[in-house]
């Protein structure tokens, strides 16, 4: 049997800019009303 909720273990962690990619792709995906919840430094927050 296939254990998917582990199916990203064996890749490496995402860059910082991958990251920031992942989340302006996902605000564009939009449609309508949407909640988008992002943690980060104070520091990134600033750049955010």
């Amino acid at each position: 049997m296939v254990n998917f909720t582990d199916a990203d273990e064996d890749l490496p962690p995402a860059s910082p800019e991958e990251q920031y990619q992942d989340l302006l792709r996902a605000v564009r995906r939009r449609r309508g009303f949407g909640l988008l919840f992002v943690r980060c430094s104070t520091a990134e927050a600033e750049k955010l």
